[in-house]
């Protein structure tokens, strides 16, 4: 078998990082995400989702910094890690990773927040997960608890994301 690299889009880690306690060094028994198994199944880039519960009685952004924090210490403590940049190859001992957030319920509904996650590193933003928000409605909705989808609150529009986001004029709205 040859060393094909592999990417993970999606790895939910932060969010039980920053609960249970996990540690990618050393896993836990229902732990999918390890660096033991990344190296052995040729992973070279990572996306960590930050996902916010909204069954939690703690603020959305809170909870999305609480993960980038997680993120950024687990970056410092494994220098196999780095951030995925133009120049980055698959063919050293490096794994690229990338800060992403499923969702835009920690946003808040705030057009600076945007800008601060750019700042921070995000650099991929779904806009719903199961869940309306104040920026979109998901195609398979979940019974949203008691939440109401105000179409148009806050102000924050797809093209303000995207360009927070740097997104090619071709994908712009």
């Amino acid at each position: 078998m040859s060393n094909i690299p592999v990417a993970d889009a999606h790895c939910d880690f932060l969010y039980y990082m920053t609960q249970d306690g996990w540690d990618i060094n050393r896993p836990t028994r229902n732990q999918a995400v390890a660096l033991p198994y990344i190296k052995q199944g040729g992973g070279k880039l990572l996306f960590f989702a930050a996902w916010v519960d909204m069954d939690m009685r703690k603020d959305c952004l809170q909870q999305a910094l609480d993960m980038f924090d997680s993120y950024f210490t687990m970056m410092e403590e494994n220098d196999v890690f780095v951030p995925l940049t133009k120049d980055y190859t698959p063919d050293g001992d490096k794994i690229a990773t990338v800060l992403t957030v499923e969702g835009g319920e920690s946003l808040n509904a705030a057009i600076s927040n945007v800008r601060l996650f750019h700042r921070l590193g995000v650099r991929a933003m779904t806009l719903t997960w199961n869940y309306s928000n104040e920026l979109a409605s998901p195609a398979m909705r979940r019974a949203n608890k008691g939440r109401r989808h105000r179409r148009g609150a806050g102000d924050i529009s797809t093209s303000h994301i995207c360009l927070a986001f740097k997104c090619p004029r071709s994908i712009r709205p």
